[in-house]
This record gives C-alpha cells, structure tokens and sequence, in this order.
C-alpha cells in the first residue's frame, strides 16, 4: 500500500513539474492601470474635488438621467458619460473645465456635464434615494471601465434629453464634420417638450438679440420672423428676424430655446412666440431615444452604436494615445 501512494505521488509530480515550469516562464499579465481621479469643481459649493472616476460617474448618472428610466439606458449614459469624462481629463491631454480651471470638469451641465452629491440627492429622490442610488450605481458599476472609441480613440460624447425624433448632423451645430455624430432618426422616443412655447415682445426680442428695434417695427408683425431654412433633420438653419439673419444655433443660445426645432411662430403687434420641440442640441446620445431603445429590450451597446455611428464600446485600457 505503501508503495502504491510513493508511486502515485511520483507520478503526480512528475505531471504538475511541467504546468509549474510554464506557469513560471509565462510572461505576466501588465497590471490594471489605475482609476483615474477627476478633479470636479462642484459649483453649489464653489469647491474643488477630487473623485475616483467611477465614484463621480454615479453622481453624474443619477443628475443626468431619471431613475426611473430603464437599466440598460443608464448603462449607455454611464458608458457616454465615462467617455466624455476621459476625454476631458487634463492627465490625459484633455482641456479640462474652461469655466473653472484648473478643474477637469465642473457640476453645471452649461460648463460640463452635471454632477449631484448624495446629500442633494436625498433631497431630490426623498423615501426612494436608498433603491434609485442602487439602481444608478448598478448601471455604473456594470460598465466599469467602458468607453466607447472610433479608430481606437475616446469619441467626444456628446447627449442631450430629446431629439424630438430624430437627431442632428454636427456639422450644422459646430460646423465641422465628425463621422460618427450623423443625424439618425430616434424611433419610439417620448418627447415630453414637444409644443414648448417661448414669448418675447417685440422690445425685448431686440435687445436679446442686439437689434434696431426700429428695423422690427419698419416691417407688419407677421413678417418680422421667419425660417429662411431648414437642416435635413428638420430644424431651423438659418431665420431672419427684422432685417438680421441669423443661424438658428445662435438664436437658441441668445432666446434660451429649448431646441433649434421650431415646429411653429406666431407673431402679433405685442410680440413673437416659438413653439419647439426636443430640448438640447440635437447631436449624439438622445437620452428619451435610449429610453425608448431600453424598453423595447435594446442593450446599451447597441443603442450606443445607434447613436454613434461606427463606434465600439471597449475598456478604455485599449485607448491608444493621448485625447487631443
């Protein structure tokens, strides 16, 4: 019995010796880069912080995007918001918050993306923080490290809220062609701003938009705005107002209009009213259009190539370079 087990234990050493030798030559795995920290200034506090990225992301998601939305929505405005985070980091070349230097991005959506802490957050969600916080930090934490590339580099990640149905084209909002930020239509999507109306009398209209009052009133009410033309996607490109034309980018920006998607005006001796639809810029990730992918059972990969076209969603351990 003896020599059974000496000659089993040889026999069995004699078979491990080989794995072991291999094991041992085999080149080690490179080690996990680590988390990069995101220094945010945090405009309620007017204070700077430095996050862990993925600890940042969850409050990014959770101020971004409803709760309530479906997971796999979540996921793809974690995956987006990663990339955009990444992309704007300073360790990595990026240009940092212009508003608040030397931050890499700040908390106001106008200046970055918005971010909220867990503190105004149980103030927003009340009874339901503990289940929204799981559910935001579920999305985060099941796309770690996710970013989504073209030609191997992080994309400038851009989203709004709605498209009102179907996306813009960057080059009629920036003016410069980026392949993967192309008009595609946004199916199913709710759009919870659609009729939104804007009033403004005449007088205030003109000094909004820098105008001789004077040029207004030479011309009848009804003839004092126009769309002069329309981008593919549907909205407005080019209007006039008085004598002035301007593009439609511009006069979002100086009207504060939800979008440059004017379904309709209406102008009388008092003033003008715009009624829109969708709410943003229109380019990129339509948060209510991946809402609406989600709930039709669409993974967040595909609705992030939907949106993005051309892209792939990868661990950003494979992003070769530098962002700028």
């Amino acid at each position: 019995m003896r020599r059974l087990l000496v000659w089993i234990l040889a026999a069995a050493l004699v078979l491990a010796v080989p794995a072991i030798i291999v094991l041992m030559l085999r080149p080690a795995a490179p080690p996990a880069p680590p988390e990069p920290v995101v220094l945010l200034y945090d405009d309620a506090r007017r204070a700077f912080l430095k996050l862990p990225l993925e600890t940042y992301l969850a409050g990014v998601v959770a101020a971004e995007m409803p709760a309530s939305f479906a997971p796999e929505a979540l996921k793809a405005q974690a995956v987006v918001a990663r990339t955009y985070t990444l992309q704007h980091l300073r360790a990595f070349g990026g240009a940092g918050c212009a508003a608040h230097p030397p931050a890499d991005v700040c908390s106001l959506p106008e200046e970055s993306q918005a971010w909220l802490p867990q503190s105004a957050l149980r103030q927003r969600w009340g009874a339901a923080f503990r289940a929204n916080w799981r559910k935001v930090n579920a999305a985060v934490q099941a796309t770690r490290g996710l970013v989504a590339l073209y030609g191997g580099q992080p994309i400038d990640a851009v989203y709004f809220a709605a498209s009102g149905g179907r996306t813009e084209d960057a080059r009629f909002v920036w003016g410069r062609v980026v392949p993967y930020l192309k008009s595609v239509p946004s199916p199913g999507e709710r759009d919870p701003y659609e009729g939104a109306a804007a009033r403004f009398t005449w007088p205030e209209l003109a000094q909004r938009l820098q105008l001789d009052t004077a040029s207004l009133e030479r011309r009848p009410p009804p003839d004092r705005f126009a769309v002069l033309s329309r981008t593919p996607s549907g909205r407005a490109f080019y209007v006039r107002v008085g004598d002035e034309i301007l593009k439609a980018t511009e006069l979002r920006d100086r009207l504060d209009l939800r979008s440059t998607w004017i379904v309709a005006e209406r102008a009388d001796h008092q003033g003008l009213t715009l009624y829109t639809k969708g709410w943003g810029h229109g380019v990129g990730l339509s948060q209510y259009g991946a809402q609406a992918m989600a709930e039709r059972g669409v993974d967040f990969r595909t609705i992030i190539r939907w949106y993005y076209q051309g892209v792939e969603v990868a661990p950003w351990t494979s992003w070769t370079g530098t962002t700028r």
